[in-house]
Formats: structure tokens, C-alpha cells, sequence
């Protein structure tokens, strides 16, 4: 059994603001033009280098060309920027119904429905309008624009290397949604030689996969654009933020926090938002190795249960926060005994981990197998996270057992808080401190982001192997 070492990756993660290095790349005849529109609009770029790549994964995104610095403020100038772009540049709903061409199209087109989703509908098909016309103002945006991945789309052996056919089959079915709306598109607007279903699919997914949600002074959703240039920045666990400057002329996306740094040659990251690899799978087709966000769904005594990975640790401050939570919903609410609480919960866990055709062991080793495709990645950074998160709280939840079954204290009836305490008494502190993870915070110097998230998955194997052949003995 080797659960818990997700948690300590993300911890290890957070102590480092170097994201590793990456290397230019000759960009492409169609880059170069785009890059020179942005520039000749008046983008600001010189804070950064684009095309760049990360040689260890292969990943493109945007190198800070010096160091880029972030502070805490909360104006949006406050701190160094990675690029700004004029707002000018940006495709909102609105410009697309102010297209003297394009807007008659459009203006009637669902009225009704989710305002997002009439967003990213009427954004796409404007994208698909402009491909077509080659000497349009948006011309060089869309063609450096690439084809975007979507699971939905994955071939069957991609799926299948997710371990979870339930939600490869909602992938699949947001697919089948984006096709009906490809066939319900009026003739007498949308020419089917030019609106064809591969480039509508092209369109939705680059909208939906690059766009920025825009924010009243609420902070309400307002309505979604897309921005070239602030596009390019990949998502990261890592402080950041975007928006229209106080003027409203530029957009921005830029670093923030007091010791926010990120080095010449680093990757340009920010935070999309706090999602879990269900979440960015679906949205983006990427998973994040060693994701703090990342949850699995049970089903639990009164209704399902979230099960996250802030159950099991706090990323911050290394204190536990509630890793009770997720038992307590699951199997005791609504019971007086703890022993069948445990009991149950733990044949919850067994049984999910069973279904799995390989094991947490076996997909870490599968990690280190040279030339996988970038889908199978994605697939083995998912699966080992819902792994990780069930076998954590198996570990938890039979260390409570043998503590029941050693002091013999079943206890009455407990408050949520009540039995959160108990299990980080009982349950969690023993697990922690017979795997001595707080020499995992020691970690050898000079190790690269990903150097040191393979380190820990070497030490999780060996040390909390040893934990759980401790639990075995016991039983004896």
C-alpha cells in the first residue's frame, strides 16, 4: 500500500518558484506574422519569449526572458506583467455582434439558453468565419491557433488507459453535444462547406480551452473573451492573475505574491483555477501530476461524497484540516457506531481500488516508461491521483481500526468535529509518524520541480510499504 505521496509532492511543489527550464524554438512562418501583429497593435511581449518548449515533456508555452517578479497588491499594475495586450485585440461577444459581416449571422442565434454557453457558441463561429477570410483583421490570430485535444475524441485505447468509464462516457457525450449543435446550425447562414464539422469542433474547443472569464464589479460573470497573446500562458499551481487594467485599454496577466519569482528561461504559469484532474481532463484534456485539488467521487450513506486531496492535508501550513470529513459523510452520519463506521468505509476504499485493473505501485512504475504518448500520461496522472487519495484513506481508516481494537473505544454518538478530532488522534497522526513523512521535507538540493516529485514517489513506495507490512504484523 503506498498512499499519501501526492500530499507531500504538493507541499514539495509550493516551496519552489522555479518551474524548470525551457528552450526557444524557431517559431513558423505563421508565428512570426502573428507575433508581429501582436506587436505592431501594440501588444507588449518583451517581458517573455514565445514559441518556447520544455524539452523534458515536450510542452510549448510562453519563457520569461528576465526575471519577472510578483508582489501582493491587489492592483492589477502592482506587479510585473508576462505580456498586455490592447483591448482592442479582444474577442467578446460584443465585437462579434458589432461585425459589420458576421453580426447579421449571429444576432438571432440562441437567444435563449446558459449566457456561457451562447458565449463560446457565438465566439467559435466567428473564429470559423474568420479562417475563412484570409485577409480579415483576426486572420493571423486564428491561424497559429492549434488543433485542440479533447477526451471526448481520444481513440479507445487512450480512454481506457483512464480507468474510469463513467467519466470517459461523459466525455464522449459532451462530444455527441457539440455535434448536435454542428447539425442544428441553420444552412441559409452557416454554409456547410465552410461551417464543416472539423472546423466548428477546431473553433469550440480553441474557445473553451483558451478564452478568459470576464467579471462585473461584482465579481459576478459577466461574459467570457478571447485575448491573443494572454492566451499562450499554461496553467500551473502557481500564484496569478489576469483582468482589463483600472483605464480599461490593456489586458494583462501577470505573477503575484511577495516571494513570487520567476526566473530567466521558466516557464510563464498561472492558475487557470483550483481544479481537479476530472475537472481540467474535461475542460482542457491535461491532468496536473501530483494535483493539491484533486478529488474522487463515492457514494455515501445519504448521497455521493466528494473525496479531495484538502481531506487528507492543508497545502500550506502542513497542519490537517478535516481529513475526517470524508468518513464521517460516507459512513458514520446517521450511526452511533465507530467500529461499523470504519468498518464500512473501509470496504468502500477496497472495493473502488479493487475495480482498478493496476495498482498504485504499478502505475508509479508506469511513470518512468520511456516514450508515452501525451494522452497516457494525462490518463496515469489521473488514475494515480484517485489511487493516492483511496489509499490514504484506507491507511487512516485501518489505523483506526487497530486503535479500536487495542483500547477497545467504540465511543457514543459524535459531532462531525467530534469525529474529526478522533480520527486525527487515532487515525491520521499514527499513519504520518510511523512513515516518517516529515524527513520527506528534507529534501535533497538542487532538484528540479519534477526531479523532486520522482524523489518522493521512490521514498512513498519504500517507506509507506513499510507502514502498511507494520499494520499486518499487527494483526497477527
Amino acid at each position: 500500500m503506498t498512499p499519501i505521496w501526492v500530499l507531500v509532492a504538493c507541499l514539495a511543489i509550493a516551496c519552489f518558484t522555479s518551474n524548470g527550464e525551457m528552450v526557444r524554438i524557431q517559431p513558423t512562418k505563421e508565428e512570426e506574422e502573428f507575433l508581429k501583429w501582436l506587436v505592431d497593435n501594440g501588444a507588449d511581449m518583451s517581458n517573455v519569449v514565445w514559441p518556447a518548449m520544455d524539452p523534458r515533456t515536450g510542452s510549448r508555452g510562453i519563457m520569461a526572458a528576465k526575471d519577472i517578479y510578483g508582489n501582493m497588491s491587489s492592483g492589477k499594475d502592482a506587479a510585473m506583467y508576462y505580456v498586455k495586450v490592447p483591448a482592442k485585440l479582444m474577442i467578446t461577444p460584443k465585437r462579434v455582434l458589432r461585425d459589420p459581416e458576421f453580426g447579421r449571422r449571429i444576432s438571432w442565434y440562441r437567444r435563449n439558453g446558459n449566457s456561457r454557453e451562447v458565449d463560446i457558441e457565438r465566439i467559435a463561429l466567428f473564429l470559423v468565419f474568420q479562417l475563412n477570410k484570409t485577409d480579415s483583421f483576426f486572420h493571423p490570430f486564428v491561424k497559429v491557433l492549434e488543433e485542440p485535444s479533447m477526451v471526448g475524441d481520444w481513440d479507445q485505447k487512450d480512454q481506457a488507459e483512464l480507468q474510469d468509464e463513467p467519466f470517459a462516457r461523459g466525455c464522449r457525450e459532451a462530444m455527441d453535444g457539440l455535434k448536435r449543435i454542428h447539425s442544428s446550425l441553420p444552412k441559409e447562414h452557416f454554409p456547410p462547406s465552410l461551417f464543416t464539422w472539423e472546423r466548428v469542433r477546431w473553433a469550440h474547443g480553441n474557445v473553451g480551452q483558451r478564452s478568459f472569464t470576464i467579471r462585473d464589479d461584482s465579481g459576478k460573470f459577466s461574459s467570457i473573451a478571447l485575448v491573443p497573446g494572454a492566451d499562450l500562458v499554461n496553467h500551473g499551481d502557481f500564484n496569478g492573475s489576469y483582468g482589463l487594467g483600472d483605464d480599461q485599454k490593456f489586458f494583462s496577466v501577470y505573477p503575484i505574491g511577495n516571494s513570487t519569482v520567476i526566473r530567466k528561461g521558466d516557464e510563464c504559469l498561472f492558475s487557470y483555477s483550483p481544479m481537479s484532474n476530472t475537472q481540467s481532463l474535461f475542460s482542457y484534456a491535461f491532468a496536473v501530476r501530483g494535483n493539491r485539488h484533486d478529488e474522487v467521487v463515492m457514494e455515501g450513506k445519504n448521497a455521493d461524497t466528494v473525496v479531495t486531496m484538502k481531506d487528507i492535508a492543508s497545502w500550506r501550513s502542513r497542519e490537517f484540516t478535516s481529513p475526517g470529513r470524508a468518513v464521517y459523510d460516507l459512513c458514520y452520519e446517521g450511526t452511533s457506531s465507530l467500529g461499523r463506521a470504519l468498518e464500512t468505509c473501509v470496504a468502500l476504499m477496497q472495493t473502488r481500488l479493487k475495480e482498478y485493473p493496476t495498482t498504485l505501485q504499478q502505475d508509479i512504475a508506469l511513470l518512468a516508461e520511456p516514450n508515452q504518448s501525451v494522452n497516457k500520461r494525462f490518463a496515469l496522472y489521473y488514475r494515480i491521483g484517485q489511487k493516492a487519495i483511496l489509499e490514504a484513506h484506507l491507511a487512516y481508516c485501518l489505523e483506526g481500526q487497530r486503535a479500536i481494537r487495542s483500547k477497545d473505544v467504540e465511543g457514543g454518538k459524535m459531532s462531525k468535529a467530534e469525529f474529526n478530532a478522533w480520527f486525527i488522534k487515532h487515525a491520521v497522526r499514527p499513519v504520518e509518524q510511523r512513515s516518517a513523512l516529515t524527513d520527506w521535507f528534507r529534501l535533497p538540493p538542487g532538484l528540479s520541480r519534477l526531479d523532486i516529485i520522482s524523489w518522493i514517489e521512490v521514498e512513498a513506495t519504500s517507506r509507506l510499504s513499510q507502514h502498511a507490512n507494520h499494520l499486518k504484523t499487527d494483526e497477527l
